[in-house]
Order: C-alpha cells, then sequence, then structure tokens
C-alpha cells in the first residue's frame, strides 16, 4: 500500500516537472530579449516569421530621415543578427518616394522572404509587395525588380498575406471602406484566375468600414480572412467580420449562407486580427473587445460559420491580462494549444503580453502559472507586441520598443513545454516566519541535477535570484533555506530546477501577503503561571518548543488566549505559533 501510494504522489509531482512554459528563453539574446536600431529615430518591426532553419525575420518599417521604408532583420537561433543576410542583418527597401511600411512576411518554400504592407506613391497608398532572397537581395525575378504596387480603390493598404502551396501570394486589407484581397502568381504578376483580374472587393457592413486584417488558406484552398466592420472605422458598434473565398475569389456560400459574417462579443467595440485553423477545419479568430477595459478576445467557428459553443460555452472568450489589452498576433501550437500575442497596459506603459488556451478555451495553467504573462524590455520601456510565431520548443513575439532611447525592432523569445529536469517535484512550500520566509521542498528521483535556485518576486512576473543549493542526487531528497530579508507586502517565489546540461524546470509559484502578518505578543514574559498570547486566535496550531528544537508540549485553543506554563521547568523556551502559510516564532522565559 505505501509502495503505491509513493507511485501516485510521484506521478503527480512529474505532471509538474516540465519547464514553466512561458518563462523568457534565456538561451536568446540577453534574457530572452533583442532589440535592433537601423540608426534613425523610429524603427518599428509589425510582422515575423521563422525560417526552416530556425533564423528569425522580422518585418517592418524605419525612418530614413525622410520618411520610411520596408525594413527587415533576420537573426540566428541565439538572437545575434544573421550577418550572411545583406551583411549585417538588416535591409531596407525604398518602394514609392513616399512613406513604405511592411505589415506581414511570409517566407516561401524555396526561402525566399515576401513582404507586403503599403506604399505612398502619390495622394493614395498602394498594396506594396517586396520579395527578398535568401541573403537580403532584392529578387528580380519578383516583377522585374523584386517590388511592386497594387492600386485596387482608392487607399489601399495590405495587413497580411499568405502563400498557398502552388506558390501564389494572396495578400488582404482595406480598400477605400471595403475588404479587399489580391492573388499574385510567382512571377509578381496578378492571377487572372481570381475573380478574372487578380483582385476584389467584399462589402461586409451595409455601411460604414471594413478592414480585413488576417488571412489563413485551408487545406481545401478556400480563403478565409478576418478583420472588423463598423459604423465609423476603430469606433463605437465594429464587429468582429470574417469572409470565405473560394479558390477562384468567389465567396463561399458554405459559410454563413452568404460567405461572410459579423460576430458581437460586447456593445462597443470588437475588432479581429489574427485568424488560424485547427486541424480539424476548425476557424479561430483572435483580437480586442471593449469591456471596462480592452480585452483579448476569441471567438471559434465551426467550418460553417456557425459559432462553436465547445469552446468556453458559446464559442467567444474575453481575457484580461493588465489593463487595456490589444491581441495582434495568434498561432496554434501541433497540440492544439492556442496562443495569442500583443501588448498590455502596465500602469501608464505597454509590455508585450501573451496568453495560451486549452482546445476548449480555458487558460492554460501550465503556461506561467495562469495561462499569461507579459514581458518588459527595460523599466520605464514602452514595448509593443504585433505578431507572434513558433519554432520548435521556442515562442517568438515581435514588435518595437523604446528601451534603447528610440523606437526599435524587438523581439522576445519564451519557452513552450521543455523536456522534464530529471527529478519529481514533490512538494515547494513557503511560509512566513516572523519578517523572514521559510523555504522547504522535496524531490525524488534526481538524476544528473546539479543545483536549486530560489526566486523571488514582487510582482509575480520578474524574478530574481536569491538563494542557490546544491543538488542531493538521491532517490528522496528533502531541502530547505531561509530568505532573512525583511519584507512587506505581497511577494512570489519560485524554484529553478537545474540538471548538469543546462536544462532547466520551474515550480508553481507561492504567494506570500506580508501586509496581513499577524501581530503577536506574549506577557508576562518572563512568566511563573500563566501567559497572555495576543492574536492566538489567528493561528491554527501553537506549540512551546525548547532550546534544542523540541516540541515540549502543544497548547490547544483557548477562549481568552490564556495558557499554563506552569508544569515548565525554568529556562528559554519558544512559543511558536503555526497559521495558513505562516509560522511566527517567539521567545518565552520561565522563572
Amino acid at each position: 500500500m505505501k509502495k503505491l501510494l509513493l507511485l501516485f504522489f510521484l506521478s503527480l509531482a512529474f505532471l509538474f516537472s516540465f519547464s514553466q512554459a512561458g518563462s523568457p528563453d534565456n538561451t536568446f539574446g540577453t534574457n530572452g530579449k533583442v532589440f535592433t536600431s537601423f540608426g534613425t529615430s523610429t524603427d518599428a518591426s509589425t510582422a515575423i516569421a521563422v525560417q526552416s532553419d530556425g533564423k528569425v525575420v522580422l518585418g517592418g518599417y524605419s525612418f530614413n530621415g525622410t520618411n520610411f521604408d520596408f525594413a527587415l532583420a533576420r537573426y540566428n537561433i541565439n538572437g545575434t543578427l544573421d550577418n550572411t543576410f545583406d551583411l549585417d542583418g538588416k535591409v531596407t527597401t525604398a518602394i514609392g518616394t513616399s512613406n513604405d511600411y511592411i505589415l506581414a512576411i511570409s517566407i516561401q518554400s524555396d526561402g525566399k522572404i515576401v513582404a507586403a504592407g503599403y506604399s505612398n506613391i502619390g495622394s493614395p497608398t498602394d498594396f506594396a509587395l517586396a520579395r527578398y532572397n535568401a541573403d537580403g537581395s532584392l529578387d528580380n525575378t519578383f516583377s522585374g525588380d523584386g517590388k511592386l504596387t497594387t492600386n485596387i480603390n482608392g487607399n489601399d493598404f495590405v495587413n497580411a498575406v499568405a502563400i498557398q502551396s502552388d506558390g501564389k501570394i494572396v495578400v488582404t486589407g482595406r480598400s477605400n471602406t471595403d475588404f479587399s484581397l489580391a492573388r499574385y502568381n510567382t512571377d509578381g504578376s496578378l492571377d487572372n484566375t481570381f475573380d478574372g483580374d487578380g483582385i476584389l472587393t467584399t462589402r461586409v457592413s451595409t455601411s460604414g468600414i471594413d478592414d480585413a486584417r488576417a488571412i489563413a488558406i485551408q487545406s481545401d484552398g478556400k480563403i478565409v480572412v478576418a478583420g472588423e466592420t463598423g459604423s465609423t472605422f476603430n469606433a463605437a458598434n465594429d464587429d468582429f467580420a470574417l469572409a470565405r473565398y473560394n479558390t477562384d475569389g468567389s465567396l463561399d456560400n458554405t459559410f454563413d449562407g452568404d460567405g461572410k459574417l459579423t460576430t458581437s462579443i460586447s456593445p462597443i467595440y470588437d475588432a479581429a486580427s489574427s485568424i488560424a485553423i485547427q486541424s480539424d477545419g476548425k476557424i479561430i479568430a483572435a483580437g480586442t473587445t471593449s469591456g471596462s477595459n480592452l480585452n483579448f478576445a476569441l471567438v471559434r467557428y465551426n467550418t460553417d460559420g456557425t459559432l462553436d459553443n465547445t469552446f468556453d460555452g458559446d464559442g467567444k472568450l474575453t481575457t484580461d491580462i493588465s489593463g487595456n489589452d490589444f491581441a495582434n498576433g495568434m498561432i496554434i501550437q501541433s497540440n492544439g494549444k492556442i496562443v495569442v500575442a500583443g501588448r498590455s497596459l502596465n500602469v501608464n506603459r505597454f509590455n508585450f503580453s501573451l496568453a495560451r488556451y486549452n482546445t476548449d478555451g480555458t487558460l492554460d495553467i501550465a503556461f506561467d502559472g495562469d495561462g499569461k504573462t507579459t514581458l518588459t524590455f527595460g523599466a520605464g520601456a514602452t514595448d509593443w507586441g504585433y505578431d507572434v510565431n513558433l519554432f520548435n520548443n521556442r515562442l517568438y513575439v515581435a514588435g518595437f520598443t523604446d528601451a534603447g532611447g528610440t523606437d526599435d525592432f524587438a523581439v522576445a523569445a519564451f519557452q513552450i513545454d521543455l523536456l522534464p529536469v530529471p527529478l519529481s517535484l514533490i512538494s515547494f512550500t513557503a511560509s512566513k516566519q516572523n519578517s523572514s520566509v521559510q523555504l522547504n521542498w522535496k524531490t525524488a528521483d534526481e538524476i544528473n541535477v546539479s543545483y536549486f535556485e530560489i526566486e523571488r518576486s514582487v510582482d509575480g512576473r520578474t524574478f530574481e535570484k536569491i538563494k542557490v543549493q546544491s543538488a542531493q542526487n538521491t532517490t528522496i531528497a528533502t531541502y530547505n533555506t531561509i530568505d532573512k530579508d525583511v519584507l512587506t507586502g505581497i511577494v512570489y517565489y519560485r524554484l529553478r530546477s537545474v540538471d548538469l546540461d543546462g536544462k532547466f524546470s520551474f515550480s508553481k509559484i507561492v504567494k506570500l501577503d506580508f501586509s496581513k502578518q499577524f501581530t503577536v505578543q506574549i506577557s508576562p514574559n518572563p512568566a511563573t503561571n500563566r501567559i497572555y498570547i495576543q492574536g492566538a486566535e489567528n493561528f491554527k496550531q501553537i506549540a512551546i518548543v525548547d532550546v534544542n528544537g523540541r516540541v515540549i508540549k502543544r497548547l490547544g485553543s483557548s477562549a481568552d488566549n490564556y495558557y499554563d506554563v506552569q508544569f515548565l521547568p525554568s529556562g528559554l523556551y519558544w512559543i511558536k505559533l503555526y497559521g495558513a502559510g505562516e509560522i511566527q516564532t517567539h521567545k518565552l522565559i520561565k522563572e
């Protein structure tokens, strides 16, 4: 029976022995973060793609002193700039004579990079695309010089790009007040098998502005786009808007009857900014909704466009990260978990933010303890997260930061689910002891474990190392240490286990609230017959302990907080009080 119980507890412990997903990946850049300046006052990345060799490509725009240009940067897997990409890892391209912005990138199967956005050629803006070779040079087999623009109807903006299995390039965005799409052949020419001339527009709402911001291609070749529709652009009464097209560009009337739909989450403002197709064909749209604050919003649809009520009960959910939250990018892991990235307001500045959901829409608590996390590139920095991508066991979020004094390209790497460190963590606890904290943990089956680190945080996000303890590498091991710093307010602790290969895992996070510490006072002291313990009612157990740590007597409850000590021989003792997550020890002298 004892053996069965041990195996049961060890199996439970194994579930918690995996690395804490959502932690910054310290093998990338500095503490999982990299920011890059093009030498100008304003550089911002808006899109990210990962090559088959793991190199990371960011796309955005850079100010050249007069206007903005397309800008790309490529990084090695350790976060350093890749000097095989235009010699310094960075490249800028002027499309027109005025401002040019990349808002989306994708990588072809041959490794060529497609960047899409818009360009101010004249008064209106046009769709703009550029294609780059693997070395960062423009690909002159694409439209003759590697770049092109397309005028559709008034002001045209590309917000998203996707590459079909046949190599054709599909972009979507907004033209004047409508959804707009264009499809290009591999040489950059418009594909006239797509709605007759390679371009189309779609009216989703009866009035107002429709803006397509995301695109995904189904396994059957059908094209799904998502964005927002509303009475005015980015204003009240905006809703999620989706449309699905057949391969020839016609609306797919098996999708909500006419190929297009809208979804209201809140009565004020809802906008989809990303879309993904699950392996079962269900469609997920992610974006932003308004409540008391702006929050992440997700909606999942069945293949026919109806809401999927197996997803959070009604197909829709919202998540508050920290104040005002904007979801911009989304990706689905191979295990079906959904990752959404964007930015969240922290006091008066934005930080990168991430949330991960299980397939039923619940937050995945294996991801940073509560399913969500934020990251800043520096104290007081403003950080905007725009897009997310995935490679092996690493999540990347791209955007920009002003941590370096100017707006720069920024990319952060996060762990997903690393293999477990070779041990089972049975328990990790932290208990208040007056102004100190007692930390205890117990492990089983340690193999080639190097050491343990105790980490402390005052906000539950940014942790610092405060203690290091060598591993015992035994079948069952017990550890304890004390944090003697005087603490106030709320404090968080976690245990980091590191093996000989540098692989590590985190325990669950333990929270202590010193702002609620109970006041205890013993009188008289020295005592002869009995003592009064002020605050004893706040503790579950009270014990008298001798100088050797041996428990002399456990004291029962007392209606008036008076306890008999007449039986004690004269000498020095300790009164030990145990509460929920709190231990206090007070000296007692018996006369």
